[in-house]
């Protein structure tokens, strides 16, 4: 964008189509770091933005400084976390969340903020090819599909399932998508007594997406095959581990805790001390590991607040 009336058209028209979509609000994400970039000749976006009328300027300053949604909040971690798109580090940015995401198995896509006629820029074209690593020592890549025209990016958002807004639909959600886990009852008196939080939410559902696609190759190959394994070397070791054992004193100190009703039995007792992790209110997802020869799904027995903390 080369002068205040280009962005300000910009900016008034994005606000528009948020304002017109629900969906695309509520899916449309900002890094913190999007104030920062740069807009007119060096010049920061946020002070930019600051020169617009004063009417116009206060709705977009409070999405882009305050209220988001902003990805940083959900950040997807993995290791070697560097992401360029060409020679511009773009890790703390969209396009390497989107880039995160992708490699995920999930669904990411861009909103651009320009691509004016005859633009050759980084943005100007679709998708866009996020590396990982360094540009001359890539050692992955994901392909972004990207848009500047709103009415695609509502299309987009449109097209998304509703996210949960209660954990009574989370729990639905989950259990219909993921037909390799079986969640126990237990989850659903447990979150019934606790405040929804939408962040936590979306993480468990990330975390359950991991346990069902290797619950689903351990069935299908009766035993992990290769990708298999490496999911779970990758989710369940590490200093970043998505997916841990409590620890021996916790173990001990916590037994009875961690004792859950059998989600295929609730006449049973079992102990789940493997956990799924999520920071946020400090939630957890205790589950049946390693993964009994004999069952084809893994039992999910508790999703709640953090036991030992207590």
């Amino acid at each position: 964008m080369s002068d205040l009336d280009q962005v300000s058209d910009y900016f008034n028209a994005l606000m528009s189509a948020r304002s017109r979509s629900q969906n695309l609000s509520r899916v449309l994400y900002c890094s913190r770091k999007t104030g920062e970039t740069e807009a007119i000749h060096g010049e920061r976006l946020l002070k930019t933005i600051a020169k617009m009328p004063r009417d116009k300027r206060g709705a977009i300053l409070a999405w882009l400084g305050k209220r988001g949604p902003f990805m940083d909040y959900d950040r997807v971690e993995t290791d070697e976390d560097l992401y360029h798109l060409g020679k511009t580090e773009v890790t703390d940015l969209g396009p390497g969340e989107a880039a995160r995401q992708k490699q995920r198995g999930l669904d990411a896509r861009l909103l651009s903020f320009d691509n004016a006629a005859g633009a050759h820029g980084p943005f100007a074209h679709t998708p866009l090819r996020v590396i990982q690593g360094f540009p001359d020592e890539p050692i992955g890549a994901a392909d972004i599909p990207n848009t500047w025209d709103f009415a695609e990016a509502k299309k987009w958002a449109d097209a998304v399932d509703p996210e949960p807004d209660s954990w009574v639909t989370l729990l639905k959600v989950c259990r219909r998508r993921y037909g390799n886990l079986l969640i126990g009852v237990h989850c659903d008196q447990i979150l019934g007594a606790q405040t929804f939080y939408p962040a936590v939410s979306r993480r468990v559902i990330e975390l359950l997406r991991i346990l069902d696609e290797i619950a689903g190759d351990a069935s299908a190959q009766h035993g992990l095959s290769a990708q298999g394994l490496e999911l779970v070397q990758n989710h369940f070791s590490g200093g970043k581990a998505m997916f841990t054992d409590e620890s021996d004193e916790n173990k001990t100190k916590f037994a009875r805790e961690m004792t859950f009703a059998d989600p295929a039995d609730p006449s049973r007792k079992i102990q789940c001390f493997w956990h799924g992790k999520i920071k946020t209110q400090q939630f957890r997802i205790h589950f049946e590991w390693p993964l009994p020869a004999t069952t084809a799904q893994i039992k999910v027995a508790y999703i709640g607040p953090k036991i030992s903390k207590k």
